[in-house]
């Protein structure tokens, strides 16, 4: 596995016996062996206080569809699925098998048998946005081996009678329940665990909140895409991830 290129917002110019490079803005590759540690930066926009506070490096790519159609020519040699790429948050470039993410556009290449998607995301990028939001701080500190002080605070949430059931038990049930009552039950059950879906995909749990509207409405994947809050339309300044119990 390598580390392919990084987002830089200005020219850098290198010349030395191994190096010679010039490049300006989005991708800078790696023309002459190893770059020198100075070219190992990234510009992220958005990790900043509690979550993101910009938008993705490469919008366009910021749904999962988006991304797993650049994979179109992925070759089938390549061990890693395009489904867990994409899934990653990679897209592909149509060369060779380099891949960058579309959050904070870290790439990588040289992807060996063994190499896990999200495990290699981490390592070799352990603050973006998109990787936090999906994966949560305590994945990124067990592949890094770090206590990191996390970007993105998390916090339990819980959301009384979410989890609810109407029991089988005939003990719980009046034997004189009327069937609109049960009906109506089971209704309010469903709503219950409906309000646990993204509102985007309605899939996946919630589990985002945005800043400063409050609003939680989608799933860390979903979340990841948005520049304004779904439900007020109020700009996002801030994300905090949350886990429903």
């Amino acid at each position: 596995m390598r580390y392919i290129a990084c987002v830089i917002s200005t020219l850098y110019t290198e010349k030395s016996p191994q190096y010679s490079i010039s490049y300006e803005v989005e991708h800078l590759e790696f023309k002459f062996g190893v770059l020198p540690p100075s070219f190992f930066f990234i510009k992220c926009r958005c990790c900043l206080g509690l979550g993101r506070t910009k938008s993705p490096v490469h919008p366009e790519y910021a749904s999962y569809d988006a991304r797993l159609h650049t994979f179109a020519t992925w070759p089938k040699s390549i061990p890693q699925r395009k489904e867990q790429l994409a899934d990653a948050g990679f897209y592909y470039i149509g060369k060779g098998d380099q891949t960058f993410c579309y959050y904070c556009g870290v790439g990588l290449k040289d992807w060996e048998p063994e190499n896990d998607p999200w495990e290699q995301h981490a390592k070799w990028f352990s603050k973006c946005c998109y990787l936090l939001m999906v994966q949560g701080q305590d994945y990124v500190n067990k592949i890094t081996g770090q206590d990191i002080s996390p970007l993105f605070k998390e916090e339990t949430v819980q959301i009384e009678g979410a989890d609810s059931v109407i029991s089988n038990d005939k003990s719980n049930t009046d034997k004189k329940a009327n069937l609109k009552e049960i009906i109506t039950l089971k209704e309010e059950n469903r709503k219950l665990k409906e309000a646990r879906l993204c509102k985007i995909c309605m899939d996946r749990e919630i589990a985002i909140v945005f800043l400063p509207c409050g609003h939680l409405a989608t799933c860390a994947y979903c979340a990841s895409s948005l520049t304004y809050c779904l439900m007020c339309r109020q700009e996002i300044k801030a994300t905090v991830r949350t886990f429903l119990s």
